[in-house]
């Protein structure tokens, strides 16, 4: 009986995503899969995890011997000496 409440459950979601907000899924950036420097391979997460707050969006890797993490837009430029706010926007994809 709870397994077919939940297929249903999850069929709505699948069908319907609107339901759990979409909202919150367009400010999600994904942080790449890695090999890190002990040699593992770790999976790809999307920025902000539900440990980081809101405002670690972007996926930082401060050197080739630390692990992946998200940071905030302040960290991210200090890292790669870019100016984010400086860049174009790309506009919308169609």
């Amino acid at each position: 009986m709870l397994d077919g409440h939940l297929l249903r459950l999850l069929l709505i979601t699948a069908l319907f995503p609107s339901i759990l907000g979409t909202v919150l899924v367009q400010n999600l950036h994904l942080c790449e899969g890695y090999v890190g420097p002990d040699g593992r391979s770790h999976p790809g997460f999307y920025c902000p995890r539900l440990t980081d707050p809101p405002g670690h969006r972007y996926c930082c890797q401060p050197s080739l011997d630390a692990l992946k993490s998200c940071c905030s837009q302040l960290a991210l430029e200090g890292l790669t000496g870019v100016n984010l706010s400086s860049l174009a926007s790309p506009g919308l994809l169609r």
